[in-house]
């Protein structure tokens, strides 16, 4: 048997980058252009959360739609960690992806997920400053990429985070793929920051693919609650109030961004039909790319 040091997604590379902001280091997943590229182009940049277990899914959707002329040549970036798989980083993506502090979710969250290691919330704010001051800076000094132009993508926690930048500092981001957020974190959070925001601004520039799967409702969330433990049953509510549901809250948060009548959001929602919470993501990426990208 022979062995390569070929990546297995053609024209990747692995770089890791540290944080003095975050205190830690981070893995970038750094997919190349594999169409052409002229001499002075500045070519888009999609960023992509959880890239431990999502990297390749985003890569090589975004290369076919590529090939197909329904997106522009770019570069992906996976924003991941040292760890191996998503299953791995469930605590540290935790930190990472949540606004502020949820005590209930640090105490229940790791007899839920069988993890041996402590959660601590709220640290978004210093993620987002990761972002804007560290990464992307890194990323258009070292590559062909244009800073006004750069995608977000991710799902559940990895859809709360966009959101999250969306109604504090938009312009990080012009273009939004959010999947299957967690609106109900710290008790429908997003929506207080939503109203704070329209207090303080008449506009909010960014094209967003706003999005979940249908089973992602309160009725299948109630049935898989029933196969739980008690105890197990408890840990859950607690983090999440009772809110269980994420279609029954996309649309009324899509209907609130909506009333703003914001002259430049372009805001698209869609279910998709017989999808849960672990099976959207794939379709949520192919249909959010062309949306974002749609002329």
């Amino acid at each position: 048997m022979s062995s390569s040091s070929e990546s297995v997604i053609a024209r990747s590379e692995v770089r890791f980058l540290h944080s003095r902001i975050v205190g830690d280091e981070f893995k970038l997943f750094i997919a190349h252009p594999v169409l052409p590229v002229a001499p002075g182009q500045k070519l888009p940049v999609i960023y992509a959360l959880d890239a431990n277990g999502a990297f390749g899914t985003v890569t090589e959707t975004a290369r076919v739609l590529q090939m197909t002329g329904e997106l522009p040549n770019g570069y992906v970036i996976g924003i991941g960690y040292r760890k191996g798989s998503l299953l791995e980083t469930l605590a540290i993506r935790a930190r990472d992806y949540t606004p502020i502090e949820s005590p209930g979710f640090n105490r229940n969250y790791p007899k839920i997920m069988g993890l041996t290691e402590p959660v601590a919330t709220g640290g978004a704010p210093a993620f987002l400053r990761f972002v804007r001051e560290e990464l992307k800076p890194y990323v258009e000094r070292e590559f062909a990429a244009d800073p006004g132009d750069a995608t977000i993508s991710g799902a559940s926690f990895g859809g709360l985070f966009p959101t999250y930048v969306l109604l504090n500092q938009p312009n990080t981001f012009q273009r939004y793929i959010i999947c299957s957020p967690s609106l109900a974190y710290e008790h429908d959070l997003m929506f207080r920051q939503e109203a704070a925001y329209a207090a303080g601004h008449q506009d909010l520039a960014a094209r967003v693919f706003l999005t979940c799967g249908g089973l992602e409702n309160e009725q299948e969330a109630l049935a898989q609650l029933q196969k739980l433990p008690p105890e197990m049953v408890s840990a859950v509510r607690e983090i999440w109030g009772g809110r269980l549901q994420m279609v029954e809250l996309l649309h009324p948060f899509a209907e609130q961004l909506r009333s703003r009548r914001y002259p430049s959001l372009e805001l698209t929602t869609h279910v998709f039909p017989e999808e849960h919470h672990h099976s959207v993501y794939p379709a949520a990426v192919s249909r959010g790319l062309r949306v974002v990208f749609s002329k």
